[in-house]
Protein backbone atom coordinates (compact mmCIF):
# COMPACT_ATOMS: atom_id res chain seq x y z
CA UNK A 1 0.00 0.00 0.00
CA UNK A 2 2.82 2.42 0.86
CA UNK A 3 4.35 1.81 -2.55
CA UNK A 4 1.14 2.69 -4.42
CA UNK A 5 0.68 6.15 -2.87
CA UNK A 6 3.90 7.69 -4.33
CA UNK A 7 3.24 5.95 -7.64
CA UNK A 8 -0.31 7.36 -7.77
CA UNK A 9 1.08 10.82 -6.97
CA UNK A 10 3.59 10.60 -9.82
CA UNK A 11 0.90 9.47 -12.25
CA UNK A 12 -1.35 12.35 -11.18
CA UNK A 13 1.43 14.92 -11.67
CA UNK A 14 2.27 13.47 -15.08
CA UNK A 15 -1.37 13.60 -16.17
CA UNK A 16 -1.70 17.21 -15.01
CA UNK A 17 1.44 18.23 -16.91
CA UNK A 18 0.18 16.73 -20.18
CA UNK A 19 -2.39 18.80 -21.98
CA UNK A 20 -3.45 19.32 -25.53
CA UNK A 21 -2.07 22.60 -26.80
CA UNK A 22 -4.80 25.13 -27.33
CA UNK A 23 -4.52 28.37 -29.25
CA UNK A 24 -3.56 31.29 -27.07
CA UNK A 25 -3.80 35.02 -27.60
CA UNK A 26 -0.33 34.76 -29.16
CA UNK A 27 -1.83 32.81 -32.08
CA UNK A 28 -4.08 35.77 -32.82
CA UNK A 29 -1.50 38.55 -32.31
CA UNK A 30 -1.14 39.05 -36.06
CA UNK A 31 -4.62 40.60 -35.93
CA UNK A 32 -3.45 43.28 -33.49
CA UNK A 33 -3.42 46.21 -35.91
CA UNK A 34 -5.51 48.76 -37.77
CA UNK A 35 -7.45 47.39 -40.75
CA UNK A 36 -9.09 49.52 -43.48
CA UNK A 37 -12.29 48.12 -44.99
CA UNK A 38 -11.95 47.19 -48.69
CA UNK A 39 -15.15 45.32 -49.48
CA UNK A 40 -18.38 43.98 -48.00
CA UNK A 41 -19.76 40.67 -49.28
CA UNK A 42 -17.12 40.80 -52.04
CA UNK A 43 -18.45 44.12 -53.36
CA UNK A 44 -16.24 47.19 -53.38
CA UNK A 45 -17.26 50.07 -51.18
CA UNK A 46 -19.11 53.02 -52.67
CA UNK A 47 -16.75 55.84 -53.64
CA UNK A 48 -18.14 58.01 -50.82
CA UNK A 49 -17.09 55.42 -48.20
CA UNK A 50 -13.62 54.47 -49.46
CA UNK A 51 -10.86 54.94 -46.92
CA UNK A 52 -13.22 55.76 -44.08
CA UNK A 53 -14.42 52.57 -42.36
CA UNK A 54 -11.73 50.79 -40.36
CA UNK A 55 -11.30 48.58 -37.32
CA UNK A 56 -8.54 48.50 -34.74
CA UNK A 57 -8.14 45.12 -33.04
CA UNK A 58 -6.63 44.88 -29.54
CA UNK A 59 -6.05 41.16 -29.05
CA UNK A 60 -4.78 41.15 -25.45
CA UNK A 61 -7.64 43.37 -24.23
CA UNK A 62 -10.28 41.62 -26.34
CA UNK A 63 -11.46 44.99 -27.66
CA UNK A 64 -12.45 46.41 -31.02
CA UNK A 65 -12.45 50.10 -31.92
CA UNK A 66 -12.84 51.85 -35.22
CA UNK A 67 -14.99 53.96 -37.47
CA UNK A 68 -17.95 52.92 -39.58
CA UNK A 69 -17.54 55.80 -42.03
CA UNK A 70 -19.06 58.49 -39.82
CA UNK A 71 -19.52 57.15 -36.29
CA UNK A 72 -16.90 55.74 -33.95
CA UNK A 73 -17.51 52.09 -33.14
CA UNK A 74 -16.48 49.83 -30.27
CA UNK A 75 -17.05 46.33 -28.97
CA UNK A 76 -15.62 43.14 -27.52
CA UNK A 77 -13.77 40.32 -29.25
CA UNK A 78 -13.82 36.64 -28.34
CA UNK A 79 -11.39 34.20 -29.93
CA UNK A 80 -12.31 30.52 -30.30
CA UNK A 81 -9.87 27.90 -31.50
CA UNK A 82 -7.34 28.69 -34.18
CA UNK A 83 -9.35 31.05 -36.43
CA UNK A 84 -12.62 31.57 -34.58
CA UNK A 85 -13.58 35.14 -33.77
CA UNK A 86 -16.77 36.84 -32.66
CA UNK A 87 -17.62 40.46 -31.99
CA UNK A 88 -20.11 41.29 -29.25
CA UNK A 89 -21.39 44.31 -27.40
CA UNK A 90 -21.00 46.38 -30.57
CA UNK A 91 -21.98 49.99 -30.31
CA UNK A 92 -21.29 53.33 -31.94
CA UNK A 93 -21.64 57.04 -31.48
CA UNK A 94 -24.79 58.62 -32.93
CA UNK A 95 -23.58 61.41 -35.21
CA UNK A 96 -26.00 62.91 -37.70
CA UNK A 97 -24.51 61.61 -40.93
CA UNK A 98 -25.85 62.18 -44.45
CA UNK A 99 -25.53 58.51 -45.48
CA UNK A 100 -25.64 55.63 -42.99
CA UNK A 101 -26.52 52.70 -45.27
CA UNK A 102 -22.92 51.47 -45.65
CA UNK A 103 -22.20 51.95 -41.96
CA UNK A 104 -25.35 50.08 -40.93
CA UNK A 105 -24.50 47.12 -43.18
CA UNK A 106 -20.90 47.16 -41.89
CA UNK A 107 -22.10 46.85 -38.26
CA UNK A 108 -24.54 44.05 -39.16
CA UNK A 109 -21.83 42.09 -40.94
CA UNK A 110 -19.43 42.48 -37.99
CA UNK A 111 -22.04 40.83 -35.77
CA UNK A 112 -22.32 37.88 -38.18
CA UNK A 113 -18.56 37.14 -38.22
CA UNK A 114 -17.50 33.72 -36.90
CA UNK A 115 -13.96 33.20 -38.23
CA UNK A 116 -11.11 34.90 -40.04
CA UNK A 117 -8.35 34.28 -42.57
CA UNK A 118 -5.14 36.24 -43.00
CA UNK A 119 -3.62 36.39 -46.49
CA UNK A 120 -0.52 38.55 -46.79
CA UNK A 121 -1.68 42.07 -45.79
CA UNK A 122 -5.40 41.28 -45.99
CA UNK A 123 -7.83 40.17 -43.29
CA UNK A 124 -10.97 38.33 -44.34
CA UNK A 125 -13.82 38.05 -41.83
CA UNK A 126 -16.07 35.09 -42.56
CA UNK A 127 -19.62 34.07 -41.66
CA UNK A 128 -20.78 30.82 -40.07
CA UNK A 129 -20.75 29.04 -43.45
CA UNK A 130 -17.26 30.28 -44.34
CA UNK A 131 -18.61 32.96 -46.69
CA UNK A 132 -16.56 36.14 -47.02
CA UNK A 133 -18.37 39.00 -45.28
CA UNK A 134 -15.70 41.68 -44.93
CA UNK A 135 -12.26 42.26 -46.43
CA UNK A 136 -9.74 44.58 -44.81
CA UNK A 137 -6.25 45.76 -45.74
CA UNK A 138 -3.59 46.33 -43.10
CA UNK A 139 -2.86 50.03 -42.54
CA UNK A 140 0.84 50.97 -42.55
Amino acid sequence: MNLYLPLAGCLLLTAMACKTPTPSDDDHLRLHDIWALQSMKQKELPESAKGKPYIEIHVKDGKLMGNGGCNQLFGNITFEGKNGIQFSGLGSTKMACPELKTESEFMQLLQAVRSYELRELSLFLLGSGGEELLEFRKVD
